[in-house]
């Protein structure tokens, strides 16, 4: 899958690069995360508009990232097709993560 990382200030982007996040490849964003946490950014934006499925791994990976940066950064998230929307909507994992329609819209919610 790969996931690239981009630093903004104190904004880190995640963007993983899909289009499936689950039991094969949920390792790779677990160790974005971890590569985020030196560069010790106030928020982190999860951009996953190339992430076209995600499974119950793929779930428990975006709460093990958040929980690896200690609760001390906040973790957005951005890009979200219907399918992705949906398992998050349905895990309720938008209760814990902001989610915004883009990069941009999420930038401007942090400042």
């Amino acid at each position: 899958m790969g996931v690239d990382i981009e630093q903004r200030d104190d904004v880190v982007i995640l963007r993983p690069q899909g289009p499936n996040l689950d039991l094969t490849n949920h390792q790779e964003l677990s160790e974005a995360f971890r590569a985020a946490l030196p560069l010790e950014p106030k928020r982190v934006i999860l951009d996953m508009q190339r992430v076209v499925y995600i499974d119950s791994v793929g779930l428990g990976s975006l709460l093990g990232g958040r929980r690896h940066l200690r609760g001390k950064v906040e973790v957005h998230l951005c890009g979200l097709t219907e399918a992705v929307e949906a398992a998050i909507r349905s895990a309720r994992l938008d209760l814990i993560f902001p989610v915004h329609s883009t990069v941009h819209s999420a930038l401007q919610a942090v400042k």
